[in-house]
């Protein structure tokens, strides 16, 4: 009795240090401020079994304005590695109405997912025009 009262905390502790393989829904949206009326951007979200690039049509500023034009989502598996990158062009226009096109490649930013014991987390990485952030929710 004594050996399995040990074995039971040892299986729970390693059960809960290896994941439990949770499913979890991650986002990325385009907060960039680049639309297809200002110029393009392809978004890239990679977890090694999963990698998508995506062209946003239009920007969301925060995950409450996600939809199918400036967004896309996918689901993970707890403990996989998301990296989040993009690149693009935006276009000014000058006083004369001549047009400046300005390439631009946002650096990538990785995070390793996790879950939840009692819930399910979203996941979603917001991607500016400096950088890549992720966070959960």
């Amino acid at each position: 009795m004594k050996k399995i009262k040990s074995i039971i905390p040892a299986i729970v502790l390693t059960a809960m240090l290896s994941g439990c393989s949770q499913e979890i829904k991650v986002t990325v949206y385009n907060a960039t401020g680049v639309t297809s009326d200002n110029g393009w951007i392809a978004m890239n979200a990679d977890t090694g079994s999963h990698n998508e690039w995506f062209e946003a049509t239009s920007a969301a500023y925060s995950e409450a304005d996600v939809d199918e034009t400036n967004s896309f989502s996918f689901t993970a598996k707890e403990n996989d590695t998301l990296t989040v990158q993009a690149n693009g062009q935006y276009y000014t226009v000058a006083s004369g109405g001549g047009v400046t096109t300005t390439d631009f490649d946002i650096p990538s930013s990785t995070q390793v997912l996790y879950g939840e014991f009692l819930g399910d987390p979203q996941w979603f990485a917001s991607v500016n025009m400096e950088s890549v952030v992720i966070f959960k929710k």
